[in-house]
């Protein structure tokens, strides 16, 4: 019984690392267009500095909109790091109670909440890198045309 106990719990560990490798190609992704269009947007104004610019209040938003997306993704990672741990304990009591249970009911309600957060602020971070995004295109868009 305890050889089967560590094949599923090998199994399940390497499906769960297959689905968190895949998660933070995303967020990895989103970080890197953050700081990306950030550097770049500055790098683009300090170019700039002779001509007037108009709607500069547009891109002071979008610079917030970005740092705020940069900030999503870190506390997104610290608190993933806190639901991988609470979610391997979870596993671990279902695999000391024989796998009694559905899969679907090992999580506790902590691990619910975690993982909801975890959502909730990596889709922050996502809006908060579109409209960052939007803001300095329109942005350059109006300063290219005038």
């Amino acid at each position: 019984m305890e050889k089967l106990r560590e094949f599923y719990r090998e199994e399940f560990l390497r499906f769960e690392s297959g689905k968190s490798r895949e998660a933070g190609k995303m967020d990895n992704a989103i970080f890197l267009v953050s700081t990306g269009t950030l550097v770049l947007s500055i790098n683009y104004i300090i170019t700039l500095e002779d001509k007037k610019l108009l709607d500069t209040n547009l891109i002071i938003f979008s610079w917030i909109t970005l740092l705020l997306s940069v900030v999503m993704h870190i506390i997104s990672y610290y608190c993933s790091k806190k639901f991988h741990i609470k979610y391997l304990e979870d596993l671990n009591n279902w695999a000391e109670n024989d796998f009694k249970g559905s899969l679907k009911n090992i999580k506790s309600k902590s691990t619910i909440k975690y993982e909801k957060e975890i959502m909730l602020i990596t889709n922050l971070s996502l809006i908060f890198l579109l409209l960052g995004l939007s803001l300095i295109t329109w942005f350059t868009i109006l300063n290219l045309l005038f």
